[in-house]
């Protein structure tokens, strides 16, 4: 139906998008082998997570590390005892600083790359 049918009181079909989960691609880095499968997240969230990089502080890191596993909905990280890393912000921020960057940097590359 086209907006002229819809104009006459026809009713337009509605449209959702999928928001299908996706995994961050770590190949090639030293990271390869780390499997992270985040959700998508909205244009807001997604904006308001590149203004937190760019001006990092203690607070806007916690504000990183909580939406980001708030869309984090598995990943395959282990401790050092072989133990599966809990998927939360606590466990995150718990982790080495650079292996956090390069995470949240990658899942902020995916969100911003158009879909295929």
């Amino acid at each position: 139906m086209d907006r002229a049918q819809a104009s006459r009181g026809a009713a337009l079909m509605g449209f959702r998008p999928k928001r299908t989960p996706f995994k961050l691609d770590f190949s090639g880095t030293e990271y390869e082998g780390l499997e992270v499968t985040v959700r998508p997240v909205s244009l807001s969230v997604t904006m308001d997570m590149v203004a937190a990089c760019a001006t990092l502080t203690p607070a806007t890191m916690r504000q990183l590390a909580a939406t980001f596993t708030y869309a984090l909905e598995s990943w395959n990280l282990e401790g050092d005892d072989g133990e599966p890393v809990a998927a939360d912000a606590d466990a995150l921020l718990a982790q080495d600083g650079r292996f956090v960057n390069a995470v949240i940097a990658k899942w902020i590359e995916a969100m911003s790359a158009s879909p295929p």
